[in-house]
């Protein structure tokens, strides 16, 4: 008999099961690793019922932290199904059994005794669930059997998790850190914070290649498809908003700005701060990517040196002097590319208790917007090529160069160093930290660094967390993003919660 079949063959079979008095039971999971606590939960629930299904969630919808699924769904579902006390398997195609229980329509839907205190599940997907399975007659139910750990076994056993991080995790106070970033997500962050800096629009054009032009050196290419994301400040803005009630959005307005600021601007917490101005556009990046391997061919820029004339930038300046005193913090992302004037550069030298200062290079100022025009700040970040090029030195070992560098490091209070796949470090009050990074694998990795740091301040101002736990959910919230294509998913604080509970089981 086939126990693995299609939610619309179940539903026949637990018709008729409902006929013959048969009582159903659905539970829904990832199942990545099976272990004795699976078999005691399988037990556990035949004795109340005469019929298990198991619905297991597909390999796009699992978030379980880094390198998870550990097994695709084809190996998941042939494990589950050679289990004695499991009826049948179906696949979910969705992160939630919501769908599943409206389509088959089980008698019980069971979970482990830890979902009892259905407030643990900050996702609330339980309720939606609870919801679906009374909608259909049925009943929810949690099982006694002892709880066990599959991401735990996963974590502790396997190389998912670099021997770095894993003995960097042995000396957080993990549930600790759970705490207070549960408590934080139900109380968001009253502090009114200003974002400056240039908004991006990032263009993907996906295109299939042709070959070689026939008459001309060139690549010919087929347009497929084009994606447009909201970046730079556009994705800080959203990300710190999840987490801050009170935010102040300055940016210039016109025509071609409006319609870019009506389609990115997601959250309701963020209120702009206008400055009229028809000449100051937004820098759009458009990428053209090979659809087939995911490789980026080039890029052409456009509005990529705005030019601030001396009234714009007067504005700017302006701002900040006249409202500074409203804020608790100001957030700058300097992208380079002549949105801060050497009068907004000072001001904000001026005000460096309450400012975070993001400084970064690319392509058209390498090697000219460095960090070094900043003299003070409540915090700074770049990566480690952006550090090199402020001190001039491209080889020397980084804990070494840092340690040469403490005359420029002490000038801010926090000063972080990011390193992409390997972690970053972090400087304050003398001491010297490398905290290794959670993702080692990604898919793009464009604004994994705006959101390494929105989440840093993010974390920062709550005074909950300690530098090393800052820096690590910084870490895992970039490399959440990192997995996704370019800014295509809003960031999710639920799924951040989700992934930083596996890891530190």
């Amino acid at each position: 008999m086939n126990k693995i079949l299609k939610d619309k063959e179940l539903a026949k079979l637990i018709t008729k099961f409902k006929k013959e008095k048969k009582i159903t039971a659905l539970l829904h999971g990832v199942f990545d690793v099976l272990h004795i606590g699976h078999i005691k939960y399988f037990e556990d629930i035949k004795r109340n019922c005469d019929i298990i299904i198991v619905s297991v969630t597909d390999d796009p919808y699992v978030n379980k932290g880094p390198g998870r699924p550990l097994f695709n769904i084809e190996e998941r579902v042939k494990m589950i199904s050679s289990i004695e006390n499991v009826n049948f398997v179906t696949i979910s195609k969705s992160e939630t059994a919501e769908k599943i229980i409206k389509t088959i329509k089980p008698d019980l839907f069971v979970k482990g005794k830890d979902y009892k205190n259905k407030k643990n599940d900050l996702s609330k997907n339980i309720n939606k669930e609870i919801k679906a399975i009374k909608s259909v007659g049925g009943k929810f139910l949690t099982t006694e059997s002892p709880l066990h750990s599959s991401t735990k076994i996963i974590n502790e056993e396997t190389n998912i998790l670099s021997e770095d991080l894993k003995k960097f995790l042995k000396i957080l106070d993990k549930d600790k850190i759970k705490k207070n970033y549960f408590s934080l997500l139900q109380n968001i962050n009253n502090k009114k914070i200003l974002i400056i800096g240039e908004p991006i629009i990032d263009v993907y054009n996906y295109v299939k290649i042709q070959g070689k032009s026939s008459k001309n050196n060139i690549l010919s290419s087929k347009h497929i498809s084009t994606n447009e994301f909201g970046g730079g400040t556009f994705l800080v803005a959203n990300t710190i908003s999840e987490y801050a009630s009170k935010i102040d959005f300055l940016t210039f307005y016109n025509q071609h700005n409006k319609k870019y600021i009506k389609k990115f601007i997601s959250n309701k917490n963020i209120n702009l701060k206008i400055i009229n101005d028809s000449k100051i556009k937004f820098l759009i990046k458009k990428r053209f990517i090979d659809q087939y391997s995911n490789n980026r061919l080039y890029q052409i820029n456009y509005n990529d040196e705005t030019s601030l004339n001396k009234e714009t930038g007067r504005k700017i300046n302006n701002y900040l002097k006249k409202n500074h005193k409203k804020y608790n913090y100001i957030v700058a992302f300097d992208f380079g590319h002549n949105y801060f004037s050497k009068e907004v550069v000072n001001t904000l030298n001026r005000l460096h208790r309450k400012t975070f200062i993001n400084c970064q290079s690319n392509s058209s100022n390498f090697g000219y917007n460095l960090i070094n025009k900043y003299k003070k700040a409540s915090a700074i970040a770049m990566d480690e090529q952006e550090f090199r090029l402020s001190v001039q030195d491209k080889s020397t070992d980084m804990k070494t160069l840092i340690k040469l560098n403490r005359k420029l490091i002490n000038k801010f209070k926090n000063f972080i160093i990011t390193m992409g796949k390997f972690g970053c470090y972090h400087c304050s009050n003398g001491l010297i930290k490398f905290i290794p990074a959670v993702y080692s694998t990604f898919k793009d990795t464009t604004g994994s660094g705006d959101i390494f740091f929105s989440l840093y301040i993010s974390l920062k101002i709550t005074n909950k967390f300690n530098h090393d736990e800052i820096c690590l959910i910084s870490h895992i919230a970039a490399g959440l993003h990192a997995n996704g294509i370019g800014n295509e998913k809003k960031f999710d604080i639920k799924s951040l919660y989700k992934a930083l509970d596996s890891i530190l089981k």
